[in-house]
């Protein structure tokens, strides 16, 4: 697998979610709401077999913490379906494009988190992505 193809393969999945903007790499600044996708852990050979696993953190950024509307924003990002839903969008190609064997989306954390010294709130979703 190639890092640069399957963030490309996750920003082509999720473009179509209403307003979020999408940077494929770690950003020094982004404008919320926005999408970023992070760096792999890397696991070698599982199960025997040739194919590597990625624990991948995808970080979606939105506005201030203490903005009311923010929670229904998480909710609709950290849905299981939906237009927004992070998981819908991700999986709707499980193969990112040919980047990568399957995809899963198997966590979403919300908290905050410091960009460009303003403190936004953040949701940390973990995918496992086999190739």
């Amino acid at each position: 697998m190639i890092l640069a193809n399957v963030a490309d393969g996750i920003a082509a999945a999720v473009i179509a979610i209403p307003g979020l903007r999408v940077v494929p790499y770690v950003a020094d600044r982004v404008e919320p709401p926005a999408l970023v996708v992070g760096y792999p852990d890397q696991s070698y050979d599982i199960d025997f077999g040739e194919d590597d696993t990625w624990i991948l953190p995808v970080y979606v950024f939105l506005s201030r913490a203490s903005d009311r509307s923010t929670r229904e924003s998480v909710s609709a990002y950290i849905s299981r379906s939906g237009a927004y839903s992070i998981k819908t969008a991700v999986e709707s190609d499980r193969t990112l494009g040919g980047a990568c064997d399957t995809v899963a989306v198997k966590r979403a954390r919300p908290g905050t988190a410091m960009v460009a010294g303003i403190e936004l709130l953040s949701i940390e979703f973990t995918l496992e992505v086999i190739g």
